[in-house]
């Protein structure tokens, strides 16, 4: 019995370090991304994105960043929509995805926003990592960019 509850702590705490570790390499490609240093960014977050751990959407947003700086659209759009695939309420991705459409469909930017802000304000419980900060973070880009494309839009029109 000893024998027993020693291997499940082992490994358990094999595990336990193993999360840890893919943790750090996922912010090691977040901070190099915000260092500007997209390419060991992309390689690390590619990586991590193959290993599938919880924090997937989020690696996918910024690969999406990533992608959208090159410029590579298309990857970019990919990588947006992987995210909310893996993810509905991880909603960055909403917003990389509206940002990408300003420029070719901006009729369809202002759908995603005003998605966004609606998934924002429902009354359906959210998710638990879907706090007050990320909403103070998300909520005033989305408007900025909603203004922005309504300015587009008068511009189009007339």
């Amino acid at each position: 019995m000893k024998i027993k509850i020693k291997i499940s702590l082992v490994l358990l705490s094999c595990c336990l370090l193993s999360m840890v570790s893919w943790a750090d390499k996922v912010q090691e490609g977040i901070e190099l991304y915000k260092c500007g240093l997209t390419l060991p960014a992309k390689q690390v977050l590619l990586s991590e994105l193959q290993k599938n751990g919880p924090e997937a959407a989020e690696i996918c947003y910024y690969l999406g960043e990533i992608y959208s700086l090159i410029p590579r659209s298309d990857s970019a759009l990919f990588y947006y929509r992987q995210g909310l695939a893996i993810d509905p309420a991880y909603l960055q991705n909403r917003v990389g995805e509206g940002k990408l459409m300003l420029v070719e469909e901006p009729y369809k930017a202002e759908e995603i926003f005003k998605e966004a802000v609606r998934y924002m304000t429902a009354p359906i419980p959210q998710p638990q990592f879907l706090t007050d900060v990320t909403a103070a973070t998300i909520l005033p880009h989305i408007f900025s960019v909603l203004h922005l494309t309504s300015a587009i839009l008068k511009d189009i029109q007339s």
